[in-house]
């Protein structure tokens, strides 16, 4: 573990010099708001002009036979990524019966937080990066959007999902946009060939999936269409304290009332190779979802509902340089469009009566550019977003509100390769402007703001030999506070319109080593610091009532490390760990020195697999310690250890899996006083009629 030594995250401005001894790289000062100057800026300026003139201008000479693979342009080139990534493969994703963000904390310092049973609200923190400072994307495509920032990825069908990529505290080019945490990517599913799927499943609290999959390759085209529904009572069985920790005379064991759920989702996706080097592409998803929200002390009488309805759109044109061309390239454009409906007009849980409408239109329009050469690739990439947000209290106790974002983001980068290509260095500018209108309310007092701030990120990798490769990463980061952060009033939350944009500074180095032998077999290690400014997190009062807040300043700083590892061709294990201390540097003295609210200090995920013929046993382990409710660390998680076992079985086109989940039978509750359910059991059946077999 290292220590990372503070200083000032307040700056402003940007300068990176004028490196004129450098022709094809001429940066000069760009000036916003007052003059202050970033550290971060300067060291990066430095960098780059430490890069002999010889090497930039080698950079530079075209090679003569440019080879791309046409259909992956715009994608993450994992090969010029110098950061802590992890690839979930399509297998793993059907082999999960769980939710999308369990899925995904299995892996190293990500964890996941879920306020009940199937379907209720799930979300990622990476690296204690809350949802909000960790971006999520669907085929290359933002879903955090302005008007509440993090993703629910309980909306999200796994299902649909071809495979997943996580990127720890830095960006790639690739994605554009980057955030203090970092970036999950989700590829929908694909196809080259003709194939219909069904899956059917079952499961306690009356638990339902049902999914029909159609993939055809006709004339050059590839189409997928898929139709899913999910439903779950979740009356699952709990011990309820009534708010009493200390008095276990009123506990009682009861099952969960009003939690009833259910999602349903279709997925068309089209695509047509026009040309051996250009391709179009194109993705229509809805989903409709309806959730029952319990009360805190479980009172079985209320009639509380939140339901969800969203459609994203979005056409992609891919172009590959030809042999006399040097650009490769990408254009797309994206329309989503969600509705929200919260309805408690009856006062059952929040503060009053309530029954608003939330609309978000997000309009969207971006593009990729590279350049191969000799010794690297130049990266750019650009993209307009508008956003806006209509808020409806359709009960007329409050004033009807809208607000619009619209934002810039442009990202440079030049990957490297330098010594036989084992030296990568991926120097990086991002620049972000947006401006912000509002109409029925103010933001401090204003009813419009603007900003445009310039952040740097360098990255550099050493392949010491073939199987062992060192890295490290610095970047700076910046957010702007989200709208429902602003001027949320939902339930028991409410909004903060004085909020501040939060800073940070991420810096990581990592070690990574894979057999030669057997690539089944590979460890990573890497120390990771973070030092974030004006944090907004969420405070709650005694009555449990939730606000955003500035908290000051934070430091994270922690180690994760992951293994996998195949001892034979019947057993493989894999492993991940994380530990980290994420303090509260806050001028207030009973926050200060405390730990983030809601971030463990431990985490461990472990799972041993047994494979003979068509069948295949598992075991997982699941360990958090550490965790506190309150930014005071006055309320205390429990510690938890879930274990499931699972067993699968294929024969031809039929796959059935067996798994139970929570063999311990504890409620955890990630949420105070809002318990996830215990021990389960799910059946699934996955039938291809024809097509490869599974």
């Amino acid at each position: 573990m290292f220590w990372l030594t503070e200083f000032p995250l307040s700056t402003q401005s940007a300068c990176v010099g004028c490196l004129s001894s450098h022709p094809a790289l001429h940066l000069r000062r760009i000036p916003f708001g007052p003059n202050r100057v970033e550290p971060l800026h300067y060291l990066f300026a430095i960098i780059l002009s430490l890069l002999p003139v010889s090497a930039l201008a080698e950079t530079l000479a075209p090679i003569e036979v440019l080879e791309t693979t046409q259909t992956h342009v715009g994608d993450v080139e994992h090969s010029e990524f110098t950061g802590s990534y992890e690839y979930i493969s399509r297998e793993e994703i059907t082999r999960e019966s769980g939710s999308l963000a369990g899925l995904i904390a299995n892996s190293a310092g990500i964890q996941f937080k879920q306020s009940g049973g199937t379907g209720s609200y799930s979300a990622i923190t990476l690296r204690a990066a809350t949802a909000a400072q960790t971006n999520v994307y669907f085929d290359g495509v933002l879903l955090n959007d302005a008007s509440s920032g993090g993703v629910d990825l309980s909306q999200l069908e796994l299902l649909n999902l071809d495979s997943i990529g996580i990127y720890r505290g830095a960006t790639p080019i690739q994605l554009g946009t980057a955030n203090i945490g970092g970036a999950v990517t989700l590829k929908s599913r694909h196809t080259g060939g003709n194939s219909t799927q069904v899956l059917l499943g079952v499961g306690s609290f009356n638990e339902q999936k049902f999914q029909l999959a159609r993939h055809n390759k006709i004339a050059g085209w590839n189409t997928s269409a898929a139709a899913s529904h999910v439903r779950s009572d979740n009356d699952f069985k709990f011990r309820n304290r009534n708010g009493t920790q200390l008095n276990p005379d009123d506990d009682r064991i009861e099952p969960r009332a009003n939690s009833e759920f259910y999602r349903s989702a279709i997925l068309l996706k089209a695509g047509k190779q026009i040309s051996p080097l250009q391709r179009y592409d194109g993705v229509l998803q809805f989903s409709d979802r309806n959730q029952q929200l319990p009360k805190w002390n479980n009172q079985p009488d209320i009639q509380t509902s939140y339901a969800t309805d969203s459609l994203q759109l979005q056409l992609n044109r891919r172009s590959t340089a030809s042999d006399s061309e040097r650009w490769n390239h990408t254009e797309g454009v994206y329309f989503n469009r969600s509705t929200e409906r919260y309805d408690d007009r009856l006062s059952n849980i929040g503060l009053g009566a309530q029954l608003t409408d939330a609309t978000t239109q997000v309009f969207g329009a971006r593009t990729y550019w590279e350049a191969i050469y000799e010794s690297g690739t130049l990266a750019s990439n650009l993209e307009f977003r508008q956003e806006k947000l209509d808020h409806v209290d359709l009960l007329g106790v409050n004033d009807n509100y809208s607000a619009t974002r619209r934002g810039l983001d442009a990202a440079l980068q030049f990957s490297m390769f330098e010594i036989d290509d084992k030296l990568l260095l991926t120097p990086a500018l991002r620049l972000q402007t947006i401006i912000d209108d509002y109409d029925g309310i103010l933001r401090a007092g204003e009813r419009d703001r603007s900003n445009t701030e310039l952040t740097p990120q360098f990255g550099i990798s050493w392949q010491h030999t073939d199987n062992i490769k060192l890295s490290s990463n610095i970047g700076q980061h910046y957010r702007e506070p989200v709208f429902f952060e602003l001027f949320g009033d939902r339930g028991l939350y409410l909004g903060n319109s004085d909020l501040v944009a939060e800073e940070g500074i991420n810096l990581d180095l990592g070690l990574q080593w894979h057999s030669q032998e057997n690539p089944e077999r590979k460890l990573t290690l890497t120390g990771f610091a973070s030092l974030r400014d004006d944090l907004i997190v969420s405070v709650y009062d005694a009555r449990n009532i939730g606000r955003s807040v500035n908290s000051g300043k934070a430091r994270i700083i922690g180690v994760e490390g992951s293994g996998q590892w195949q001892w034979n061709k019947r057993w493989q294990s894999s492993l991940s760990v994380t530990l980290q201390s994420a303090e509260n540097r806050s001028p207030t003295r009973s926050f200060s020195g405390k730990q983030l609210p809601g971030e463990a200090q431990f985490v461990a995920f472990t799972r041993l697999q047994y494979q003979r013929k068509s069948w295949r046993a598992w075991y997982e382990g699941d360990l958090i310690t550490d965790r506190f409710y309150d930014t005071s660390n006055l309320r205390r998680a429990e510690d938890h250890f879930i274990h499931t076992l699972g067993v699968d079985y294929s024969k031809g086109r039929l796959r059935t899996q067996l798994v139970l989940s929570n063999l311990s039978d504890d409620n955890i509750e990630d949420f105070d006083r809002f318990p996830k359910p215990g021990r389960s059991i799910f059946l699934s059946l996955n039938y291809t009629f024809d097509g490869e077999q599974q």
